[in-house]
């Protein structure tokens, strides 16, 4: 977020990592539009992750289970 709209500093800030970049004064709209757009990215990062995570839970209880039962626990 900034007052200054000059191009150079806009281009600086996103080469640096922004996602995007606010003008002062931020009105309510644009600030709800920016939660929004934070909140489905990281959903959609999330999502993909969630299979993986359970399949590697999945897998550590297979693996304690084949250690108990090969103990004779």
């Amino acid at each position: 977020m900034s007052a200054n709209e000059q191009n150079d500093t806009v281009f600086e800030c996103i080469r640096g990592g922004a996602e995007d970049y606010l003008l002062k004064p931020v009105t309510r709209k644009e600030v709800q539009h920016i939660w929004q757009h934070v909140w489905r990215r990281q959903q959609q990062l999330l999502v993909p992750s969630l299979p993986d995570e359970v399949l590697r839970r999945r897998a550590l209880m297979l693996a304690a289970a084949e250690v108990i039962v090969s103990a004779g626990c």
